[in-house]
């Protein structure tokens, strides 16, 4: 389990919107799994 604060994240959902706010962490999402050790 891996648990990530991306800092001000509010403020980028309130000028971009919440659509553009779920690609964001699921673009980050695919680059961690992409680079992470799975044991």
């Amino acid at each position: 389990m891996l648990y990530l604060d991306l800092d001000n994240f509010k403020a980028f959902n309130d000028v971009y919107g919440f659509s553009k706010g779920d690609e964001i962490i699921k673009f980050t999402a695919r680059i961690i799994s992409k680079n992470i050790l799975r044991k």
